[in-house]
């Protein structure tokens, strides 16, 4: 079974370094937080997958400071989560991908997905087990960034 929870934010309102220009919160801190209202909505199911468009992970970049040739998120391939294909891409690309990060306390890696059709200003946080996605395992990657210090 697949949990979602929908969160949304104005993205207008994080300057280029990812801070909110009201608050001073990191969106990255807004994201543990999210993974945190996530798993407590859904008791011991953590989030697997963030989903957000290519702005959206711009703004995750932003917040993490990361190299130029360091960038967040797969594509989604045909609609579909395709590790392999992402994997071929980038080693023919200039861009190191980061594929996921570890968000709140009783979160592991949350896979970063671009998907193009997420409006902006909106996020899906999903758990997706292993038997929903195809049968494709979503295997833990070196290109993980852990949020907390």
């Amino acid at each position: 079974m697949v949990f979602v929870e929908k969160y949304t934010f104005s993205r207008n309102k994080y300057n280029k370094d990812g801070f909110n220009i009201e608050n001073g919160v990191l969106f990255t801190d807004l994201l543990d937080q999210w993974a945190d209202d996530f798993t407590k909505k859904h008791p011991t199911i953590p989030p697997t997958h963030l989903f957000a468009n290519g702005l959206t992970m711009l703004l995750i970049e932003n917040c993490l400071c990361l190299d130029e040739n360091d960038a967040c998120g797969m594509d989604l391939i045909d609609g579909k989560i395709d590790e392999e294909t992402n994997w071929m891409i980038e080693k023919h690309s200039k861009y190191s991908i980061i594929y996921g990060l570890e968000m709140g306390r009783n979160t592991d890696m949350v896979s970063l997905i671009i998907d193009e059709s997420v409006p902006d200003d909106i996020l899906f946080l999903k758990h997706i087990p292993d038997t929903d996605s195809d049968d494709t395992e979503i295997p833990v990657v070196n290109n993980v960034v852990a949020l907390k210090a």
